[in-house]
């Protein structure tokens, strides 16, 4: 992943040494000026901008999950608990209520999905499932995403589609 940060001090650092070599070889300075004004220019490409605060999926969240279905037996709404696990090289683990998906780092989002199927209330759930983890420095860490499913137990089936929004619980 690119550090949009690291990569900003040193456009920083080169704006300042360019206006730095106009303005030596423009004017009659002497050594002492110039090498007066280098600590400047290293200073300024340091501390400009200011560094972003540590991005941190890891721990349990707060998932609402709203099911819509033709059957009402299926549809529905639940809340529920998962843990986002970080697995290294940008890779995390979410376990949801019946599944675990995998995720990976996409800019400053965590990206999820799933295609497959699982067990759930006595039968099977064929399911494509797709949901983004966020962190916003004003709003905070939120998730939001969609399943597309399908679930039978061989005598009754049914399908929908369940959307789920959710937070960060703090420690």
């Amino acid at each position: 992943m690119e550090n949009k940060y690291l990569h900003a001090n040193w456009v920083s650092f080169f704006i300042l040494l360019g206006i730095t070599l106009a303005w030596v070889s423009n004017a009659q300075a002497n050594d002492d000026d110039i090498i007066d004004f280098i600590p400047a220019i290293l200073s300024a490409a340091q501390n400009s901008p200011a560094h972003p605060p540590q991005i941190d999926f890891t721990g349990t969240w707060t998932i609402h999950e709203d099911a819509s279905s033709l059957d009402p037996y299926c549809a529905g709404s639940v809340d529920y608990t998962v843990t986002v696990t970080d697995l290294g090289d940008g890779t995390f683990s979410v376990d949801f209520r019946h599944k675990v998906v995998q995720g990976v780092m996409v800019g400053e989002s965590l990206v999820v999905s799933f295609t497959g199927t699982y067990p759930e209330d006595g039968g099977t759930t064929t399911s494509e499932f797709s949901g983004t983890f966020i962190y916003d420095s004003t709003a905070g860490y939120s998730a939001s995403g969609r399943e597309d499913w399908s679930w039978t137990d061989g005598d009754d089936s049914c399908s929908g589609v369940s959307i789920f929004t959710g937070f960060k619980n703090t420690p």
